[in-house]
């Protein structure tokens, strides 16, 4: 295992360019802490190997952020991602280990996206997986734009390019916009998906050709179809919806906004469409 660069108390990155080579060591914000407008790169490697976190109430500020394959950045305690730019680098098996980077606002932290740019990855090489970000309950997506993009290379031995993922289980999506795009070459595509009670609030959910967002956990965690209910700010584009047994509710952003896909009843691969 390698060192720690840690930034504390009120401490600034200010400018620097700071880069967390595979399986080295953790680039770690704390405290009051910022990265102000520095370039972080977490390096190409193997699963779980180069690492970025914020604690306390640290905040990402205005930096860039690269998640390469297999690193991993999280948000803690009440840290924010700020105003960052950060993008998360799907796998690759070319040039990496063929995993995808993975963002993470810890499950029981207050954590939040704040008004980042988020754009996530799908794999890039046959059957490499897509980045990843997931934000666990308690957190935000704030009024953060997060893009997900399907895989961008064929199958092989049948086993598919995976798109990326952005997950939220019991956090709240906020003002937030969230999208999702398609594979190409035959790559899967990418998918939002909200569970556990994950409340959409006022944001706005963009679900383009190909690819798709999924309800269904949330509903069936909430109950049955009576009490199972979703409301989200705004749904648009010609993708797949998935809606599980529960209701969902379309509007509270109170913009008008054209969804020419398909509303499924049921899960994911059940068949069932609305």
């Amino acid at each position: 295992n390698g060192g720690a660069i840690v930034f504390t108390d009120t401490s600034s990155a200010d400018h620097s360019v700071l880069t967390d080579q595979a399986g080295s060591g953790v680039i770690q914000f704390q405290s009051n802490s910022t990265a102000d407008h520095a370039t972080i790169v977490l390096e190409n490697g193997g699963y779980n190997q180069a690492r970025l976190n914020f604690l306390d109430s640290a905040t990402a500020g205005s930096s860039d952020i690269t998640i390469g394959q297999g690193g991993n950045a999280q948000f803690n305690g009440q840290s924010t991602a700020g105003s960052a730019t950060i993008s998360v680098v799907g796998g690759n098996y070319m040039t990496g280990g063929g995993y995808g980077g993975q963002l993470s606002f810890d499950n029981g932290s207050v954590s939040s996206a704040g008004s980042a740019v988020i754009n996530v990855y799908g794999g890039s090489s046959p059957a490499a997986s897509g980045g990843s970000v997931n934000f666990g309950t308690g957190t935000s997506a704030g009024s953060a734009t997060v893009t997900a993009y399907g895989g961008s290379a064929p199958q092989s031995g049948g086993i598919h390019t995976v798109g990326a993922g952005v997950t939220l289980v019991g956090a709240h999506a906020g003002s937030s916009t969230l999208i999702a795009f398609g594979g190409t070459n035959g790559g899967d595509a990418a998918g939002i998906r909200l569970q556990q009670a994950t409340t959409g609030d006022t944001a706005r959910l963009v679900v383009n050709t190909g690819a798709y967002a999924d309800f269904s956990g949330n509903q069936v965690y909430l109950g049955d179809a009576t009490s199972s209910f979703t409301s989200i700010g705004s749904v648009e584009g010609g993708g797949d919806v998935y809606l599980g047994a529960g209701l969902l509710a379309v509007g509270t952003l109170n913009t008008d906004t054209h969804f020419s896909g398909v509303m499924h009843d049921g899960p994911i691969n059940s068949g069932l469409t609305g």
